[in-house]
């Protein structure tokens, strides 16, 4: 999975603590299928890769915060927008497996799947 922040207007007149942010998730069905998980059920999305290694986008995990908002894409095959989630818990280091996280869970299950090819088109 990839995590990106969306470029989407920061809103005039309101604290930047409450501001909700967008990020963008792609997901590998091979690894991950947003269709396996239930509306509601919490996931979570570490930090580093499996080698202890930072992800590439490291530096977007310490910006998210709770209640903001991530779009749940799927890659290929799919190639296509599945859910929106929401963030539950900001980067925190995790009791049980001692990894660095974020926490989220499935708010919706978009009813239109946006495809790659009809975002790509937007302008």
């Amino acid at each position: 999975m990839i995590l990106e922040q969306l470029g989407v207007e920061e809103r005039k007149n309101t604290p930047k603590s409450t501001e909700t942010a967008y990020w963008w998730l792609n997901a590998n069905p091979k690894i991950w299928r947003i269709d396996d998980f239930e509306l509601g059920q919490e996931q979570f999305y570490t930090s580093h890769n499996d080698k202890g290694n930072k992800r590439r986008i490291y530096e977007y995990f310490g910006q998210v915060k709770p209640g903001d908002l991530i779009i749940g894409y799927e890659s290929t095959p799919n190639k296509k927008v599945k859910a929106v989630f929401e963030v539950t818990e900001g980067l925190h280091i995790d009791d049980d497996t001692n990894e660095e996280q974020i926490t989220f869970k499935i708010n919706e299950f978009v009813p239109y799947q946006a495809s790659w090819e009809e975002l790509s088109n937007v302008k």
